[in-house]
C-alpha cells in the first residue's frame, strides 16, 4: 500500500473480482477495505467512501466488530480530510462504541486521536483534551515511551489553543524530558519550536 499504488490497486481489484466469483463474502469485505485504503492515500474521496461503505456493510453482516470499527475509523478520517467534521465525529464515535468491550487498545487510541483532531477543528478544545488524556493513559498502561512523549506534546498544543500557557509549558517540559531520555532529536526539536510559539503568545498577552 505504501509503495506502488497502481500495483496495489490492480491487486485489490483482482482480489475483489476473485472473491466475487467465489461468492466469498469475507474476502470481498477485506478487498473492499484494501481498495478503500489505496484510494484514501490517492485522495480519491468518492472511491474511498464507496469501498468503505461496502466493506462496513459486509463486515457488519458477518458480525466482525473489530474489522467494522477499523473501517469506521478510516471513514472518520476521510470525512475529516474533506472537512465534514460533524460526519467525521459521528463515524469516530460509532467506531469507539463498537470498541467499547474490545481489548484492542491501540485501535481505541487511534480513534480517540482522530476524534481529538476533529474536536480541535471544531474548536471544542475541552473535548479534544479529554480524548488526548485518554490516549496518554492508554500509552502509559502499555508502557510506550515514544508514544507517551508525543502525547504529552499534543496535550501541550491543546493547552496553547486554550491559552492555558502554564499548563502547556508543563506538558512541553515533560515531553522534552521524555524525548531526551529516548534520544529523539526530532521530537525535541518539535517541542522546542512549540515552546517558542507558546512563549511568543505569552509575550503578546503581557
Amino acid at each position: 500500500l505504501h509503495g506502488d499504488s497502481e500495483r496495489a490497486l490492480t491487486h485489490g481489484e483482482a482480489s475483489l473480482a476473485a472473491n466475487r466469483s467465489l461468492a466469498d463474502i469475507k474476502g470481498q469485505a477485506y478487498a473492499h477495505g484494501t481498495l478503500a485504503e489505496v484510494y484514501f492515500q490517492r485522495r480519491d474521496t468518492c472511491s474511498t467512501q464507496s469501498h468503505l461503505l461496502r466493506s462496513i456493510e459486509l463486515f457488519e453482516r458477518m458480525g466482525m466488530t473489530a474489522n467494522t470499527a477499523d473501517r469506521y475509523l478510516l471513514l472518520g478520517k476521510l470525512y475529516a480530510q474533506t472537512k465534514e467534521f460533524a460526519r467525521a465525529e459521528r463515524a469516530l464515535r460509532h467506531c469507539l462504541q463498537l470498541l467499547e468491550n474490545s481489548p484492542s487498545q491501540q485501535l481505541i487510541a487511534a480513534a480517540k486521536m482522530a476524534l481529538s483532531l476533529v474536536h480541535i477543528e471544531r474548536q471544542n478544545y475541552a473535548e479534544a483534551l479529554r480524548e488526548r488524556e485518554a490516549v496518554l493513559a492508554i500509552y502509559e498502561s502499555a508502557n510506550e515511551p515514544q508514544l507517551i512523549a508525543y502525547s504529552l506534546a499534543a496535550l501541550g498544543e491543546i493547552h496553547v489553543l486554550q491559552q492555558e500557557l502554564d499548563a502547556a509549558e508543563s506538558y512541553y517540559r515533560r515531553a522534552l524530558s521524555a524525548f531526551e531520555k529516548l534520544g529523539d532529536e526530532v521530537g525535541q526539536a518539535v517541542v522546542y519550536d512549540n515552546m517558542g510559539d507558546a512563549a511568543t503568545q505569552r509575550d503578546q498577552k503581557a
